[in-house]
């Protein structure tokens, strides 16, 4: 410092200005630090704001809320609520007598926001304040209070038809958010009221409702009436979601007689509040839900997310549900759950009198690919529906044991049912036995083209170099061009599949 006193007393004028300039500049820096450092950091500027600029802060407003111009009282009592310092209490009940509507609002919302109960008994009077603006606002703040004293007033004020319908669902807002459940009954009772406002802020009130654990079957049974009489799709729309907040599973199967509501948003919401609330607790009433063709989609989308294998015994009964849509999802569903305890329900359902059943029990035994089930899917090669022969010889294929392929091989070579001979030639090419190469290869020269398209694909599945010439003749020779193409490509796959072989 010492330095700079003696160059600021140089006579050269160029550096006298410039340190000048220095000492602005540290002095700006050291002033502005302490504001800056409050800025960043807010527990500083909250313990500032009990120093003495935050109590002149508050006197200020203070004394805007007693002497200013409406504007100045009204963003006094604003401010005052942000602040936080109950000084201002006292001033604020006052300032629920001041002739400006807007000043009265503000004051009971900056009361509700200091949290002061005492405040509650002045708050109760403006409950019938001239303006129902002022009501809403005391209402509003008596229910951030959670105060329950005036419990009783409002559930009054709630009942009574012939107060306007605005104040009433200001009323039912300030119940919701009481969370006392004595005014759940209340609420109910007015579900049905002609103004939609009103029957809207009860549906959320009734949401808020719930018990810790979640649920509220009084409120469900409410709330699932109400979607299936409510003409107004802007509020059927809102109760699957308050369901969701409930979440009481009881709410499911009453949700799914919505799933053809005439609107898309309504029944998106209902579809979407039974995938929220349900979980493995509900998989009973949502098996239970199948033969609702309605919400049959709904309910199988939601169950494939939660069956697991543990499921299984469960699912084994549904193969014998009367239902045929509860059986049909039974035995699709122990096929993609691939586990052996699943076989001896669905080897049962290869005798059922409904083709389509037996024909979807073999299809899932293949998707299992256990081997204990073959000699009944043979059996079943022979059943008068040709859908249930195509799929038992599907799933011989897909399960792809040796044992299936003198069966397969003589419906390839004899049978006069193309369709059959298709799906022969289609499994045969899943068989590791090497007896199924010989009539694959005949297959090539067959006079039907669909013939020679799948054996040469089969072919190629099975991956025999020794069936090289004949795929490549077959690709140069044959007449039709979708032969030739599969012949070429199964050609490519057995190159890909031995390239030690070939190279």
């Amino acid at each position: 410092m010492k330095f700079i006193k003696s160059e600021v007393r140089s006579q050269k004028s160029e550096v006298r200005l410039f340190l000048f300039s220095v000492l602005c500049f540290l002095f700006s820096v050291f002033c502005s630090l302490p504001i800056t450092l409050l800025a960043q950091n807010p527990a500083r500027r909250s313990s500032a704001s009990g120093g003495l600029a935050g109590e002149a802060e508050v006197e200020r407003r203070i004394y805007d809320l007693q002497y200013g111009v409406p504007e100045k009282r009204w963003q006094a009592a604003d401010v005052l609520g942000e602040l936080g310092d109950k000084t201002a209490v006292s001033f604020l009940i006052k300032a629920l007598q001041d002739e400006d509507t807007k000043v009265r609002c503000s004051a009971c919302e900056a009361l509700g926001k200091l949290g002061n109960r005492g405040a509650v008994k002045h708050l109760k009077k403006r409950l019938k304040d001239e303006d129902l603006n002022v009501q809403y606002a005391a209402a509003e703040a008596i229910g951030r209070l959670g105060d329950k004293s005036t419990l009783s007033t409002l559930i009054k004020i709630l009942k009574d038809k012939s107060i306007e319908s605005r104040k009433r669902y200001m009323v039912a807002q300030t119940l919701g958010k009481l969370k006392e459940k004595s005014a759940i009954q209340p609420l109910i009772d007015v579900i049905d009221a002609e103004n939609q406002i009103l029957r809207r802020e009860v549906i959320y009130a009734l949401g808020r409702l719930k018990n810790k654990k979640g649920g509220n079957k009084i409120s469900v049974q409410a709330l699932c009436k109400r979607l299936e009489t409510e003409s107004m799709s802007q509020i059927r729309v809102i109760i699957p979601q308050v369901l969701v907040e409930i979440n009481d599973k009881s709410a499911i199967p009453l949700l799914t007689e919505a799933l053809d509501d005439p609107d898309t948003e309504v029944r998106a919401a209902v579809a979407n509040a039974i995938k929220e609330m349900a979980d493995r607790s509900a998989i009973p009433i949502l098996l239970k839900l199948i033969k609702n063709e309605i919400a049959r989609e709904c309910v199988e989308s939601v169950l494939d997310k939660l069956l697991n294998k543990k499921d299984i015994p469960l699912l084994s009964k549904e193969v014998v549900s009367e239902n045929l849509a509860s059986r049909l999802y039974a035995i699709k569903t122990l096929g993609k759950l691939k586990h052996k305890k699943g076989i001896p329900p669905l080897i049962n359902a290869l005798n059922a009198e409904e083709p389509i059943v037996r024909a979807n029990a073999a299809l899932s035994l293949g998707k299992i690919g256990d081997k204990s089930p073959v000699l009944e899917l043979i059996k079943l090669v022979n059943d008068k529906d040709l859908e249930v022969s195509k799929s038992a010889i599907k799933a011989l294929g897909e399960i792809g044991a040796p044992e299936s392929d003198t069966t397969l091989i003589r419906i390839l070579r004899e049978s006069e049912v193309w369709g059959l001979r298709v799906v022969a030639a289609q499994s045969l090419g899943k068989l590791p036995s090497r007896a199924v190469r010989p009539p694959l290869l005949t297959a090539l020269k067959d006079g039907d083209w669909t013939i020679r398209y799948f054996a040469a694909l089969a072919l190629g599945e099975l991956g025999d170099l020794r069936t090289l010439n004949a795929l490549n003749y077959c690709n140069q020779q044959d007449t039709d061009k979708r032969v030739k193409e599969a012949a070429r490509m199964a050609a490519a796959k057995i190159r890909g599949k031995n390239p030690e072989e070939i190279y």
